[in-house]
């Protein structure tokens, strides 16, 4: 099974490249590629379990814009034959039809998942987030971002919102799922953070024996920070 990192050289804000780390520790089995921007990624001619990509500059968006561009029917392919797909931060807005930069102007995206994203630089929005992913899966997080996303039709909320900005600041309801495209503005080290989620990911990636990497810590560190978002808290 083959996990495939795009662009580490500058997707790597936040603390977002610890996700691809912590997987990696839980799944020591299979294979990680990291792709440079000056790769063609293993995607393009093969099949692989799970693509990540993670924050970015917004200069950098238009950039990994431009190169994904001329992969953008493959990875179409890709979604529609239900390749799990995770994009963090930033990194989701690249996947929808466009995102309007401050100044008004329309930078065209993949628009490979039913979002548009609007810039509101240089104001930035700040937030935790309490939520629920599927039935019984509670998802804490945090976002800090120059952007705000909107659904479009046929968009499929991803987390659905108790406490906190979601999508943008008038939605509590955060990310997008399209197929087992799973794209979210929260930050950093999101995986460790919700371990649940993470099993759910091996599993829909088809690994028989999902596991946890330092299973009894990171479960204890998630008992805790869900007790303190689920309590009285100022979450802007």
């Amino acid at each position: 099974m083959k996990i495939e990192v795009l662009y580490p050289e500058i997707c790597c804000l936040f603390g977002d490249k610890a996700n691809a780390r912590y997987l990696n520790e839980c799944m020591k089995e299979h294979e990680f590629i990291y792709t440079a921007l000056s790769e063609e990624p293993a995607f393009v001619k093969e099949d692989v379990a799970m693509i990540y990509v993670a924050s970015m500059s917004e200069s950098s968006q238009e950039m990994v814009i431009d190169i994904l561009m001329q992969y953008r029917d493959r990875l179409a392919e890709l979604i529609e034959k239900g390749c799990t797909i995770l994009a963090t931060g930033n990194a989701f807005e690249i996947f929808g039809e466009k995102i309007v930069t401050e100044r008004g102007e329309e930078v065209k995206a993949l628009d490979l998942v039913p979002i548009w994203t609007k810039r509101q630089i240089p104001l930035r929005s700040n937030s935790l987030y309490l939520g629920s992913f599927e039935e019984d899966i509670k998802i804490v997080g945090y976002s800090s971002r120059f952007a705000n996303s909107y659904y479009k039709e046929g968009a499929e909320v991803l987390f659905h919102g108790e406490k906190g900005f979601g999508m943008n600041l008038e939605d509590t309801n955060e990310g997008v799922r399209f197929h087992n495209f799973f794209g979210t503005h929260l930050l950093g080290p999101f995986l460790i953070e919700n371990p649940k989620f993470t099993l759910y990911l091996q599993k829909l990636m088809g690994v028989e024996e999902p596991r946890l990497a330092y299973e009894e810590t990171i479960l204890a560190a998630y008992d805790i920070r869900l007790k303190e978002h689920q309590s009285d808290i100022e979450f802007e």
